[in-house]
């Protein structure tokens, strides 16, 4: 083979690599993801679920939450389907997700873990947390309980996404073709990403912090940007 055959070859094989490490990468993150939903959503949280309904009042006992849950009611097949489904879920959303957010995360594994944790706490904290009059954090009691539980649970959630995929294939270096690998690893690619993580953040800990104020006070709440 010539020089010049191995000049063309060459850019081939790092393509190939690249896009070898990249599925690495991928499936590490949907095994983190779903080992991360089985354990810490259908376990970690049916134990908090459960809690929830055993300090709640007798009014609540066999009443419907708000995702049409049963309170009191344990059964084995309806936790495994739970179980089930939050590790399908967790392990095709977050952790891609993961992957993407973690162009944005601190260089570190402890900063990246913890600020994906920091991350779907809040998003999911926004999503699970409901305001007054909500049967979850309204009629269960207590209502401080419902709110810790549902957010630790998914930044619990996302740590071990994150922790899971650094353990099983670390994060490659991008091989993007000439310059978009400056591109890729330049300042404006860095401060946009960080700039959209934190806007997420944010908008996550806004969300968590008008639903408690809703909850405190007993009074539905009418702001703006909620979900």
């Amino acid at each position: 083979m010539t020089t010049l055959e191995h000049a063309d070859a060459a850019p081939d094989a790092s393509t190939l690599n690249a896009a070898l490490a990249g599925i690495r990468s991928l499936l590490a993150a949907v095994l983190g993801g779903a080992v991360s939903g089985l354990l810490v959503g259908g376990v970690i949280g049916r134990l908090g679920m459960r809690l929830i309904a055993v300090t709640s009042p007798d009014i609540a006992q066999s009443r419907l939450t708000d995702d049409g849950a049963r309170v009191g009611a344990f059964t084995l097949s309806g936790s495994l389907s739970l179980a089930i489904a939050l590790a399908v879920g967790t392990g095709l959303v977050v952790g891609p997700i993961y992957l993407i957010a973690r162009r944005a995360l601190p260089s570190s594994r402890a900063g990246r873990v913890g600020g994906f944790a920091l991350l779907t706490g809040s998003v999911g904290g926004a999503l699970f947390v409901h305001d007054h009059p909500s049967f979850d954090y309204s009629i269960l009691a207590p209502a401080w309980l419902a709110v810790t539980i549902f957010l630790l649970v998914p930044a619990l959630a996302g740590a071990t996404t994150a922790l899971l995929t650094e353990l099983i294939a670390s994060p490659p270096r991008p091989r993007f073709p000439g310059a978009w690998a400056a591109r890729w690893r330049g300042p404006v690619v860095t401060r946009a990403a960080r700039v959209l993580f934190w806007g997420v953040v944010a908008w996550g800990v806004y969300n968590v912090g008008v639903d408690v104020w809703s909850l405190a006070t007993d009074h539905a709440s009418r702001a703006p940007f909620t979900v």
